[in-house]
């Protein structure tokens, strides 16, 4: 359905505004293509709307959101920004493709445009259990973790991210291709990428002491 059509549903819903109560103009896609978000457009009589579709982009607290009529411009700069779950997220955890949705007014001066309160990343949750696998494709600051249940997945870090090596506190430099571990974090379920919080990985065998075996360490909670 066309930006025009849209609106001209939406200005017709208006005119009868009167003998409204419910919403002016309800768009909904219940049974989305495979790989694709859920859309859905909901406007009532004093704007207030709800926006359901797929990330484009991000500049700042500015999102492109794709849903019915095209792209939508939502402007997060006073929203609430939350995960699938209701934990607080932030922007730099989105990516493109996540299934959004986004609660706000429409503008009456931006076409297109959607002030929002609440913006839900339906794609992103914290993981209660940890994925176990192997490193490799190491990078500056990711690496690849193949895991049993869900393939091979894609692990980014930052500042905040803990290292325990052998049971023993470590930094992203002491990484090393092949070695098996544990990692939790923000896992995208859309993107199949995780921003790890906590990485705990093991040397393999023969690049052990003659000792041959694991400190142990307790396994921390996630956030």
């Amino acid at each position: 359905m066309s930006k025009k059509h849209i609106a001209l549903l939406i200005g017709s819903a208006a005119a009868i505004a009167g003998l409204a109560v419910a919403s002016v103009a309800v768009f909904a896609d219940t049974t989305p293509s495979a790989g694709s978000a859920p859309m859905m457009l909901q406007v009532n009589r004093s704007g207030h709307a709800q926006l359901a579709g797929s990330l484009v982009s991000a500049s700042g607290t500015t999102l492109t959101v794709a849903s019915w009529g095209g792209n939508w411009t939502v402007d997060a700069s006073s929203a609430k920004l939350i995960r699938r779950f209701g934990g607080a997220s932030n922007v730099s955890e989105f990516q493109t493709g996540d299934a959004l949705m986004v609660t706000g007014t429409v503008s009456q001066s931006a076409a297109w445009t959607i002030a929002a309160r609440v913006v839900r990343d339906n794609s992103i949750q914290v993981r209660n259990a940890s994925f176990s696998g192997t490193i490799s494709n190491l990078g500056a600051n990711s690496f690849s973790f193949d895991t049993r249940n869900r393939g091979v997945i894609q692990v980014s870090t930052d500042s905040n991210t803990k290292f325990y090596v052998n049971g023993k506190a470590g930094t992203f430099s002491d990484l090393a291709n092949g070695m098996t571990g544990t990692i939790s974090g923000v896992w995208d379920r859309n993107q199949s990428t995780v921003h790890a919080m906590v990485v705990r990985v093991r040397t393999p065998l023969r690049h052990r002491g003659s000792e041959g075996h694991n400190a142990s360490s307790t396994e921390e909670g996630n956030h």
